[in-house]
């Protein structure tokens, strides 16, 4: 018995790989060479660490509130 050679059609080919875009590493990103990237500063961090932070507002006690305004409404009255 003959060996038999069985034609293979053009799309019977054994299956290649797609030709892929070069890799480039994953950390490669625009910038300066040879650094490493920064990362973004905390949002909560002072900027400023040398200076003391603004002074808040101080509390008013709730009767002294009340006098104040009863006092500006009086004067308003009395115009």
């Amino acid at each position: 018995t003959k060996p038999v050679k069985v034609k293979t059609e053009v799309g019977e080919q054994a299956p290649s790989t797609a030709p892929s875009k070069p890799k480039t590493s994953p950390t490669t990103k625009p910038g300066k060479p040879g650094t490493k990237p920064q990362r973004p500063p905390s949002p909560f961090k002072n900027p400023n660490p040398g200076e003391k932070e603004s002074p808040k507002a101080k509390k008013v006690s709730p009767e002294k509130a009340k006098d104040e305004v009863i006092d500006v409404i009086m004067q308003l009255l009395q115009k």
